[in-house]
């Protein structure tokens, strides 16, 4: 009788932990949503001239790299004096309006407003140690 509680007892245990999990797995964001995260970060970043939040968690090392012809960490300093500098940028996510996941890659479309002038843009990801960064674009 007491190893039927035990056992009783251990299967209700292992079932709201499963239940749990199940839970989580099913309301976790999918790659997609994540990358349309990543996209709005950078324009609230981007508004609040928050060069820690663009250069060390938006923006890929690689695209940093690229962009300032530095390596490692002296490419996200000069991205953080270069974000610092930055005066009357003002942007709005006008739309997203694809996002396309392959892998570690991704590819989203936006409509991004620069003051008065709407963009298209085309924007390049990369999941780097797990989480997705922009690593490029370029106007649609």
């Amino acid at each position: 009788m007491r190893a039927r509680r035990l056992t009783l007892a251990l299967a209700i245990v292992f079932a709201a932990a499963l239940a749990v999990a199940v839970v989580r797995w099913a309301t976790a964001p999918s790659d997609a949503e994540r990358v349309r995260g990543v996209i709005e970060r950078f324009v609230t970043a981007t508004n609040a001239r928050d060069a820690a939040a663009l250069c060390d968690e938006v923006l890929s090392l690689r695209f940093l790299e690229a962009q300032t012809g530095a390596r490692g960490e002296r490419a996200r300093s000069l991205c953080r004096r270069d974000i610092a500098s930055l005066q009357d940028t003002r942007l709005r996510l006008v739309a997203i309006e694809a996002v396309r996941v392959d892998g570690d890659r991704a590819v989203a479309r936006a409509r991004i407003a620069y003051g008065s002038v709407v963009r298209r843009q085309r924007l390049f990801f990369r999941r780097d140690d797990g989480r997705w960064r922009i690593d490029g674009g370029s106007p649609l």
